[in-house]
């Protein structure tokens, strides 16, 4: 089995992908239930996915939501924060995204996934790649990856 390959879901991602199982991200699904991608986070990202899990527009009860956020947890890969390494990167004009970012670049993910433009209007100016969930799902991953 090749090295997956080791991404970050921002929280619209997360959420599309383990709590209302978007029918257009069954492929994505489907390789990290494969194990052909890691999905990364830290303590920072955690947090804002436990968050809006509980945004009353969710609609969530709270077993749902505290399942939900365990059920993440263990699927991902914790990545310890370091205040040591300070990454230089550009600057998201959502300061909410800019924690995406940072850990994209501590944990040398080949991609950061989300649908918000504030992130990918930054994809040219990063060593990681940043792309609409969508771009892993077809057969053209390999000329996809990135580092």
């Amino acid at each position: 089995m090749a090295t997956p390959l080791c991404v970050v879901f921002d929280t619209n991602v997360a959420l599309a992908l383990e709590v209302f199982a978007d029918p257009r991200l069954l492929g994505l699904r489907g390789r990290w239930d494969r194990g052909e991608l890691q999905a990364i986070a830290d303590d920072d990202t955690l947090a804002e996915y436990e968050r809006v899990l509980r945004y009353p527009e969710l609609r969530l009860d709270e077993a749902v939501a505290a399942a939900a956020g365990l059920r993440y947890r263990a699927l991902c890969t914790i990545v310890p924060y370091d205040s040591a390494i300070q990454p230089a990167l550009p600057k998201c004009r959502d300061p909410d995204d800019q924690k995406f970012l940072l850990l994209a670049q501590r944990a040398n993910a080949h991609w950061l996934l989300t649908r918000d433009k504030a992130l990918l209007a930054l994809r040219k100016k990063v060593r990681f790649g940043i792309a609409q969930p969508e771009a892993l799902l077809g057969s053209e991953e390999e000329g996809l990856r990135v580092g």
